[in-house]
């Protein structure tokens, strides 16, 4: 493996880390206020068209959309590809899980 290869693979690994942290960590503080949490969801790719997502959730999927005015309640965990229309209500740790594997 060359050492272009290494500082590749450990540049993709920095990044996913970072947006582990701003994503699920900051933003998913009970200390960030909604423009905040909403704010850096945007910029690092989730798709929200609201305000109202609680603290503890849990982004793990690569593409999440959350349609306008829906309400996402606490510890709520997006897992894989997510998309909850307008103007839904999710319980408290609600799990979505979009990832698929081979059975066996």
């Amino acid at each position: 493996m060359t050492l272009r290869r290494i500082a590749g693979k450990i540049a993709r690994n920095v990044k996913l880390i970072v947006k582990d942290i701003l994503v699920n960590s900051v933003a998913g503080s009970d200390l960030a206020v909604f423009p905040l949490r909403v704010a850096i969801y945007r910029a690092y790719g989730i798709d929200t068209r609201t305000m109202n997502i609680r603290a503890r959730c849990l982004f793990t999927g690569p593409h999440v959309r959350i349609g306008h005015g829906t309400f996402i309640n606490y510890g709520t965990w997006f897992d894989g590809v997510v998309e909850i229309g307008s103007g839904c209500e999710v319980a408290m740790n609600v799990l979505f899980c979009g990832t698929t594997h081979e059975i066996g």
